[in-house]
């Protein structure tokens, strides 16, 4: 069951690896806003600063927030990003390896793998899940994105150390959207996911060792 269960999560963290995405932009843009707006134009709030800074001054390339940024900010932005990006897959880790310890965890997966097995023929099996696999994926990444995304808008509330109602209140949301979204996403990856993955290697046999591990841990 031990190794039932490390495959997966070694499944999970492969969904988790991203590269450059729209989302690591979003999360740049949002923080190199939430500085310009708490440091440099003093808001109390980072929703305060929302209704003070218009489209175009954020999208002006020659005199808007961009341009005015220093090497050091541009570090700093690169780094808050980074910083994210790897808090967030720590977090979803963590959470993911609470989601196993549930009693009916490999059952559950065990279960809806061969209910797709026993109602597909065993030739067509790689053929089916594959693109079922692809799109899954391609929701599960997008579900991912949101949830760095209210990481980052939680993170860049308190920038300038101010935990007024707003900026609290903007942060436990964040972190709320986070931590339920991300739960959600578990579920998909096991439902959606992950038996469609187990579907189309088991054609090959590359999967055997999986159920056999399962099966002598029952």
């Amino acid at each position: 069951m031990e190794k039932f269960l490390e495959f997966c999560q070694s499944r999970y963290q492969d969904e988790l690896e991203q590269r450059l995405t729209l989302s690591n932009i979003i999360c740049w843009g949002i923080f190199i806003l939430s500085w310009h707006s708490l440091y440099k134009l003093k808001s109390p709030s980072l929703i305060c600063a929302l209704n003070q800074i218009n489209v175009k001054y954020i999208t002006d390339l020659d005199a808007g927030i961009i341009p005015m940024l220093t090497i050091s900010e541009l570090a700093i932005s690169i780094l808050f990003t980074a910083s994210i990006l790897w808090l967030s897959k720590k977090i979803s880790a963590g959470l993911f390896y609470l989601f196993t310890l549930k009693g009916d965890f490999g059952k559950l997966i065990i279960d809806i793998t061969n209910k797709f097995n026993s109602n597909t023929s065993p030739d067509l099996l790689e053929k089916n899940a594959l693109p079922h696999l692809e799109k899954n994926q391609k929701k599960l990444r997008r579900s991912r994105s949101l949830s760095t995304i209210a990481l980052a808008l939680s993170a860049c509330a308190l920038l300038n150390l101010s935990f007024n109602l707003e900026n609290l209140t903007l942060t436990f949301l964040g972190l709320l959207f986070f931590i339920v979204n991300t739960w959600r996403s578990f579920h998909f990856f096991i439902e959606e996911v992950l038996p469609y993955f187990i579907a189309a290697k088991y054609t090959t046999g590359e999967i055997s060792d999986i159920y056999d591990s399962y099966n002598a841990s029952c």
